[in-house]
Order: structure tokens, then C-alpha cells, then sequence
């Protein structure tokens, strides 16, 4: 059973045998199907069911010799309302399925982050292809949650964002220069951590916290490569009823450290009420639809 199946409007699905059905559902009336021969007597099909605009879920699977669908895994799916370019991408397999693993650097982040394959087909095919790693240019970053709340927005001036701003270029050069080897540039971005921390310690008091403070954040959570907690600004909102089972979910779209993420999750789950301007604050489980 899938964790996040919730997340997109199933949480009434708790038995393998409501799991089966599902499945049966999704491959018998998909809204998109994709198939790839690997072998004389073997093709690979990946289908897509929306339940709602952007989510839904997918099943994947092979034919057999006898030309019968054999399902391999599935997966709740939450597709990117942005696209989110990136200067490097990479896709490695998931060893017990026929499910990837992307990965690229982000200059916001300072670090990799490392997502969900939902456009598994495309990049099957891309390898059949023989076409390079190096033609992925941009992902459309979507995700899921099973436990979010809504909290207040940070009230900044114009002076505020300008600080922002000119910090973010000072971080993201020295980053540049730190990854090709700068020892100069590592001084300095760990002497800008020190400083960092100095100065929210000083500042956490009676009248501030630290949400306050910190804008937005964006860091790994559990043992899971690709499930991060997060909290970051809304900048718009959606509603939708899962045309199958009937449940209200909510599709968030957040700016969190520059990086714009669409948030799928069940109005069971989220506390609060979201508007504009407002900040999500939960888990994420982090997926990615790569542009070929």
C-alpha cells in the first residue's frame, strides 16, 4: 500500500484488495498510456488516471509473452505546474522496480535534491534511444504531503527584498566558485553560516520565533532520499474534488528558497486555511517530470 495515496484523494484505500481494484481501474480507463517494446517478448507500459487537473496516479507494468499486463508497481503523482531550469540533471535507477531517481545541483539550495521519476517511459525510451543525459534541460517539480499546516506570511519592506536579493547572488556566486575548488569561497560561505546562526540566536526572543526569521526552508527529512520537509510561500491555490472517491484536495503552488514546487494534499491532512500569501509548512514527498 502506498503511503501517499491520501495525498490525492484515496484515503479510504487501506486493503490490498481495494488496492487491486484501484489498479484495475487506473489500467482499464487511463487517461494516458505509454508503451515501450525492451525485448522480443516483453513491453514495458506505464499508465496515467487524473482523478483531478495535475494529479491522479500511475500504474506500471510489463506484457509477458502471452500478451498479459502484469503491474510492477504504482504511484500517486502530483505534475508540476512550473518548470524549474536546471544546468545539470541526472536519472538513476531504483534497484527492486522499474522506478528512477533524479537528481541536479541547485545554487539556492547549496546541495543536490533528489526527486521522483514520473515520466518513466519518456526516459526508457530515451535510453533505448542512446540519447544522452545531457539533452534534460528542465523539470516541472511536484509533490505530495500527508501532513501539512498553514501558517502566517512574513511582512517585509522593499529594503528587506533588496537585501534578499543581493545576498542570494552573493551565495549562489561563491557556491559557483566553492564547487570548482575556491578555498576562499568555502571560507566565506561558512563564515556566512556562522553569522547566520549568530545573528537568529540573538534575535529569538519573547517577541520573535524563529518562523519570523526564517522565510522559508527546505531540508531532508527521514531516511528517504527524495521526501524533504519544507515550508514556503503560496502564490496560488486550487480545489478539487477526486472524481473517483469524492475527497476534497488541495493543489498549492509554493515558492520555497527561490524554487517553485506544486504541493498536492488532502483537505484531511492540512490545518488551516491556505491563501495567498500565507506559508505552507509540512512534509513533502518530492517528484519531478523531466522535460526530453
Amino acid at each position: 500500500m502506498h503511503d501517499y495515496l491520501r495525498a490525492v484523494g484515496f484515503s479510504s484505500v487501506k486493503r490490498k484488495k481495494d488496492m487491486e481494484e484501484l489498479i484495475q481501474y487506473v489500467v482499464s480507463k487511463c487517461s494516458e498510456s505509454i508503451m515501450i517494446p525492451v525485448a522480443s517478448d516483453c513491453k514495458l507500459e506505464q499508465c496515467n488516471k487524473d482523478f483531478g487537473p495535475s494529479f491522479g496516479i500511475t500504474v506500471v507494468g510489463e506484457y509477458d509473452e502471452n500478451d498479459i499486463f502484469r503491474p510492477d508497481h504504482c504511484f500517486p503523482y502530483c505534475v508540476g505546474q512550473y518548470i524549474t531550469q536546471e544546468e545539470s540533471i541526472g536519472i538513476k535507477k531504483i534497484a527492486d522496480k522499474e522506478a528512477y531517481s533524479g537528481f541536479c545541483d541547485d545554487d539556492n539550495l547549496g546541495c543536490s535534491m533528489i526527486f521522483f521519476l514520473q515520466n518513466i517511459m519518456d526516459y526508457v525510451k530515451n535510453c533505448w534511444s542512446n540519447v544522452p543525459e545531457m539533452g534534460y534541460r528542465s523539470v516541472r517539480l511536484g509533490a505530495l504531503s500527508v501532513d501539512g499546516s498553514i501558517i502566517l506570511g512574513c511582512e517585509k519592506s522593499a529594503e528587506d527584498y533588496a537585501d534578499k536579493t543581493q545576498f542570494k547572488e552573493f551565495r549562489k556566486r561563491e557556491l559557483r566558485r566553492a564547487k570548482e575548488g575556491d578555498a576562499k569561497a568555502a571560507e566565506l560561505l561558512a563564515m556566512q553560516e556562522m553569522e547566520t546562526y549568530a545573528l537568529i540566536a540573538n534575535r529569538l526572543d519573547m517577541r520573535e520565533d524563529v518562523y519570523t526569521i526564517v522565510d522559508t526552508t527546505f531540508m531532508p527529512y527521514g531516511v528517504e532520499c527524495d521526501q524533504y520537509t519544507i515550508m514556503g510561500t503560496i502564490i496560488s491555490i486550487h480545489k478539487y474534488i477526486n472524481i473517483y472517491s469524492f475527497e476534497e484536495v488541495w493543489v498549492l503552488a509554493l515558492e520555497c528558497n527561490d524554487i517553485i514546487i506544486t504541493v498536492c494534499i488532502n483537505d484531511k491532512d492540512l490545518l488551516g486555511e491556505p491563501m495567498v500569501g500565507r506559508r505552507f509548512k509540512g512534509t513533502i514527498w518530492l517528484q519531478g517530470y523531466v522535460e526530453m
